[in-house]
């Protein structure tokens, strides 16, 4: 084996991988050695030994290098393969596959990637990109992420469980025995703070406010987040936002959405935090489903503050959502028209009924019977509701308005989504 020193300015290198590693000296006068460094990585010396690929030893100055990387010889390997490689499916596949056994991740994900330009139903490069088929649609992790948010689920623990029962696994999973000590701790400083003695209700508060422990938030939920006094469940958020963090997450989300006291919502809306953002999402969205029209609003204010670009589509689709309410009619009297037939079963008049048959009426309606005295009974009806808040919230994320325009809404958001990312504007 030679020894000998190269003239940077006429240095190139041409050789065939002999050495069990690809490392990488760049030059200052631009050339670059491929091979295996020689020279300790905590040494001293002033120059740099590098075996090349075809055997030869090379001694550079330290001075003269820009950036020595140390690396396995699969790198030098790729990149070889990779300036030959055609560009066809089979080509980037079966490089894929090399990639693959090599643990080149990121190389393997573009070559994967390039076999779906050629195909987009090839099934393999699909799995290997960790894409799931629904429906028969290949999605991203990101993708189905999404849609299981958009169908009420959130993670715990790394599983999706439906938003609805998260509240009641996180209270009923197995309790450590810092909750349980926490209960007592709890009921005991509730009972003082709410008890007649004033010294020992003060006591009893300022214990509840310097909570800061998770465990001690399935207790909060049982003891003071259902507690009559409005102004023990004011203590209650004001205690879990100092807790912070996901465990506090969905009893305030909860009580931004079902809270009947207006301050006490906005303060547990306002308690939200960045890191509590994605339950609170989760929750939000499914409240855009609710029954009561009351909910669906409550549920726009709060995306209008911790929603994405996850949260869009179900905005859109919340627009405007029908509500089922009642109505007071008069109670028909048995007796027959003038023209023969029996009056409607409704006990609306027939010009009214013949009107809403003919769907003059799309959003429902009110009938107030001019007779106070008048015998009435309850009607259901569907009302469809335009949601302000709804559309607050999308023009807030989007800077678009289409107003309750579902369909240009939908045609606009299917254009834009692959290049939207909307953060949460959370404190």
């Amino acid at each position: 084996m030679s020894r000998i020193r190269i003239a940077l300015s006429s240095l190139m290198l041409i050789g065939l991988c002999q050495s069990s590693s690809a490392d990488v000296v760049q030059l200052k006068s631009g050339g670059i050695l491929r091979g295996t460094i020689k020279t300790d990585a905590k040494s001293k010396s002033d120059v740099l030994e590098v075996q090349l690929m075809s055997g030869t030893l090379v001694v550079v100055g330290k001075e003269d290098v820009v950036e020595a990387l140390r690396r396995p010889l699969k790198f030098e390997q790729y990149e070889v393969r990779a300036q030959e490689l055609e560009d066809t499916l089979a080509a980037h596949w079966e490089l894929a596959e090399w990639c693959k056994e090599n643990r080149l991740t990121d190389q393997r994900r573009a070559h994967l990637e390039r076999v779906l330009d050629f195909d987009p139903e090839h099934k393999a490069a699909h799995l290997g990109l960790g894409h799931t088929q629904q429906d028969g649609e290949w999605l991203t992790k990101e993708e189905v992420e999404e849609r299981k948010r958009e169908q009420g689920f959130v993670k715990l623990n790394g599983k999706y469980v439906p938003i609805t029962q998260l509240e009641s696994l996180q209270l009923k999973a197995e309790q450590t025995q810092a909750e349980k000590e926490w209960f007592a701790k709890v009921r005991l400083w509730l009972q003082l703070a709410t008890g007649p003695k004033v010294d020992k209700a003060a006591e009893g508060l300022g214990s509840l406010r310097e909570i800061r422990s998770p465990d001690a938030v399935p207790a909060l939920v049982q003891l003071l987040g259902k507690h009559a006094n409005e102004d023990v469940r004011r203590l209650f958020v004001d205690t879990l936002s100092k807790i912070g963090g996901q465990t506090a997450a969905v009893p305030l989300s909860t009580l931004a959405l079902r809270e009947d006291v207006r301050d006490i919502r906005e303060q547990a809306l306002n308690a939200l935090k960045s890191d509590q953002a994605e339950i609170a999402r989760a929750i939000f969205v499914r409240g855009l489903r609710d029954r009561s029209n009351i909910i669906v609003r409550r549920a726009g204010l709060g995306l209008s503050r911790v929603g994405d670009a996850t949260s869009v589509n179900a905005l859109i689709n919340a627009l405007v959502t029908r509500h089922s309410t009642t109505i007071r009619v008069p109670v028909p009297t048995v007796g027959a028209r003038l023209d023969g037939k029996l009056p409607n079963p409704s006990g609306l008049p027939d010009q009214l009924v013949d009107a809403w048959r003919r769907g003059e009426f799309p959003n429902g309606f009110i009938y107030a019977p001019g007779n106070a005295n008048q015998v009435t009974r309850s009607v259901p009806v569907q009302v469809d509701v335009e949601n302000e808040e709804v559309l607050t919230a999308l023009r807030k994320l989007t800077k678009q308005n289409f107003g309750y325009d579902e369909p240009a809404w939908h045609r606009w958001w299917n254009v834009e989504k692959p290049q939207s990312v909307i953060a949460p504007d959370i404190p």
